[in-house]
């Protein structure tokens, strides 16, 4: 995002309003523990991404989101999806060719198009006295009636759909991957889930050696501006350089016996690993959503274990896929049992 933009929609992720979303994710859950009671089979991934979804539409855009969810989280997918099949894919057919690659792209692109315009319509009909992302995009862009949405405002809508529920989505799968394979920790996490103060904290500390383990952003990508060195390495200006929080979260200098599902690292603190855990990148350029994500991804946790007790239906390992994002290359599943 260029600063210009960032600095624009600042103001959503003020840390009062970051806070203020807990009852937008508690609502969330709670629709799913209801869903889940009715259902019991779930499949972690697909119900992750519908519950973050909801939550973004909510806290950023003070819209309800959740009859639309599940064919935006599809939409997402099959967009990520096609994207990466074409950056791997150097000789990809042109875009204005109607190859099923082509066409499944367009499709989800329309439909993510379609949640914008519905979004923005509806702020103009219905106009909310928030200061949410939506409201400080189409003010700074001077989005009115009977105009089409100015492509900067798409393209911020866009990336916010898709960036704020579908990083967090995969490392709520992961942190459920995680603990339905560890039981002590899953039942330290269903044994303190009465206590709001220390689920949180631990539900948190779960979290957060999820993407420890499982960064979703498995790399990120710097250009630089001038001529620099590093170490004994000399980097020209204007390089591409590749950073993997994967490899340097699995650092044994920084990560004793890194391998190993231990949330409790991250009930210690502990200056010296500020630096080698970048989930959510690290600098000027850090994720503007930091504190919304940790704060979200520990709300649904504690409050799952709370309402439900998960338990897998099936005792084999979990490969990875490493698309935009880390993802399981297959279905996680457990049956959900109301406490």
């Amino acid at each position: 995002m260029l600063f210009r933009s960032r600095r624009t929609v600042q103001p959503a992720f003020h840390h009062e309003l970051v806070a203020q979303m807990r009852s937008s994710v508690l609502a969330a859950v709670d629709a799913a523990c209801n869903r889940w009671s009715a259902s019991p089979i779930v499949d972690i991934e697909t119900e992750m991404m519908r519950i973050a979804l909801e939550i973004v539409g909510t806290t950023l855009f003070s819209a309800d989101l959740s009859s639309e969810a599940a064919d935006l989280s599809a939409a997402t997918m099959r967009a990520l999806d096609a994207v990466v099949s074409r950056a791997q894919r150097p000789w990809a057919a042109s875009m204005r060719l109607p190859t099923p690659a082509n066409r499944a792209l367009r499709s989800s692109l329309a439909a993510l198009d379609a949640a914008v315009e519905s979004l923005v319509t509806h702020r103009l009909r219905n106009p909310v006295n928030k200061t949410d992302m939506l409201a400080l995009l189409m003010h700074a862009h001077n989005v009115t009636a009977g105009h089409a949405v100015p492509p900067p405002v798409r393209d911020e809508i866009v990336t916010f759909i898709v960036a704020g529920h579908e990083t967090v989505a995969s490392g709520l799968t992961w942190a459920w991957h995680l603990l339905l394979s560890n039981p002590g920790q899953h039942r330290r996490l269903l044994d303190c889930a009465t206590n709001t103060v220390e689920a949180q904290a631990y539900a948190r500390a779960v979290f957060e050696e999820a993407l420890r383990l499982y960064p979703p952003a498995w790399l990120i990508t710097r250009r630089s501006i001038e001529p620099d060195t590093f170490g004994s390495h000399s980097i020209p200006g204007a390089a591409l350089i590749i950073i993997s929080p994967w490899v340097i979260h699995r650092d044994p200098q920084w990560w004793p016996d890194p391998e190993s599902f231990n949330p409790e690292r991250f009930l210690r603190e502990d200056d010296a690993r500020r630096l080698a855990y970048l989930p959510f990148g690290i600098g000027q350029r850090m994720c503007i959503g930091r504190e919304m994500a940790l704060l979200e991804g520990a709300v649904v946790l504690a409050r799952i274990a709370e309402r439900m007790e998960l338990t897998p239906l099936a005792d084999k390992p979990v490969g990875r896929i490493a698309s935009v994002t880390l993802c399981p290359a297959t279905h996680i599943t457990a049956e959900a049992r109301p406490r």
